[in-house]
């Protein structure tokens, strides 16, 4: 339990704390009394965990509050923002590099995720955002085409790799088991990953941006509609609209990947939401957003208000966000029971899966 301010911090979990510290608006000097007595070392390691260390270093670094923060902590989480900021400068510009490739290939991309916000520049430093790998897609009858380009850039599909220090991504020249991985993703919404010797990061080319149980509500012409094009460095491109980039987030991440069975809030798409949803300003279309994600957007967006606003005059939260909150707390304080939760959320993802995608969990051996 964490001794902290309960105007500031009403839960005592130091996930909680790390929702509010993530805050832009707490970096007000009124708040660095209420941050001294919190877990510093828990609240760095679920930043580690939650793969939102460089965000906090951005937000300790450039405020008052880093005064309150143990040297080693603090030293680690600007360290952890350096490292990133040029490991994300290094996906731009292969990102760029491809889009450029395919360009002449007269092949426009459409770059998403974590991707589309590193080359906007949608969060406030280069760095804030950890990006994993580079997610794109094409037109239908330009897929083949645009894997050919890739590959001619040096691109080959990977394998996953047990290794001492967890799993590695190897590319492969084997032309059965590029078959074999080809096979293997048939019923997935993107192609096996594809890997550059000398990056430390890999690339998706999506077929959809999501899984096929939500491809019915965005259709290939709708996700037309709500593009924007950009140019940069002699590269055209398309990102989605703030709409698109929230529907792709919540559907995508929140209601996919079991976050909502498994009570798991996913800070990197909140941090994408949150910024998408201050770009779009008044103009953002709120009833197209709602119309495509349903209950999720609205369970999404009051725990955003009450994870991660800055004032405590929020809305009161509904059954469905005091539950999953509620939840969401026992996890944090009582490992076993995160176990459990996580099982049953699991089973309860893959029972959807089946019946839903029941080709997606039949993976032959590789």
């Amino acid at each position: 339990m964490i001794a902290a301010s309960q105007n500031l911090f009403p839960s005592a979990t130091a996930f909680r704390d790390l929702c509010h510290l993530l805050s832009p608006d707490l970096r007000r000097p009124a708040t660095i009394e209420g941050t001294r007595r919190l877990d510093w070392g828990a609240i760095a390691a679920l930043s580690q965990k939650y793969n939102v260390d460089p965000a906090l270093g951005h937000m300790l670094e450039q405020g008052p509050l880093r005064h309150a923060v143990p040297g080693s902590t603090l030293q680690t989480l600007e360290a952890a923002l350096r490292d990133n900021v040029v490991r994300n400068l290094s996906i731009k510009a292969a990102a760029i590099k491809i889009s450029r490739a395919l360009n002449d290939a007269a092949i426009t991309p459409v770059f998403f995720k974590g991707t589309a916000g590193l080359l906007t520049q949608l969060h406030p430093s280069t760095g804030f955002r950890r990006q994993l790998d580079i997610d794109l897609m094409v037109a239908p009858d330009q897929e083949f085409e645009a894997l050919g380009v890739l590959q001619a850039q040096g691109y080959q599909f990977c394998e996953s790799v047990n290794t001492d220090n967890g799993i590695e991504l190897r590319g492969t020249s084997n032309p059965d088991l590029q078959r074999a991985l080809l096979h293997q993703f048939r019923h997935h919404h993107h192609y096996p990953p594809l890997t550059c010797t000398g990056q430390g990061f890999s690339l998706e080319l999506h077929r959809h941006p999501l899984p096929r149980r939500w491809q019915h509500r965005l259709t290939r012409q709708l996700i037309a509609s709500l593009l924007e094009q950009h140019d940069s460095h002699g590269a055209r491109f398309t990102v989605p609209t703030p709409e698109l980039a929230i529907v792709i987030a919540i559907l995508g991440k929140f209601a996919s990947d079991g976050g909502r069975s498994r009570y798991h809030f996913p800070l990197p798409q909140a941090l994408d939401c949150r910024a998408q949803l201050n770009a779009g300003g008044a103009a953002l279309d709120v009833t197209l957003i709602e119309s495509l994600c349903g209950s999720h957007y609205r369970l999404f967006q009051q725990l955003l208000d009450q994870l991660m606003a800055p004032e405590a005059q929020l809305s009161q939260p509904d059954s469905a966000t005091r539950r999953f909150l509620y939840m969401m707390d026992l996890k944090h304080r009582r490992p076993s029971l995160a176990a459990l939760i996580d099982r049953v959320g699991y089973r309860h993802q893959q029972m959807r899966n089946l019946l839903r995608d029941p080709g997606k969990l039949l993976r032959p051996r590789v």
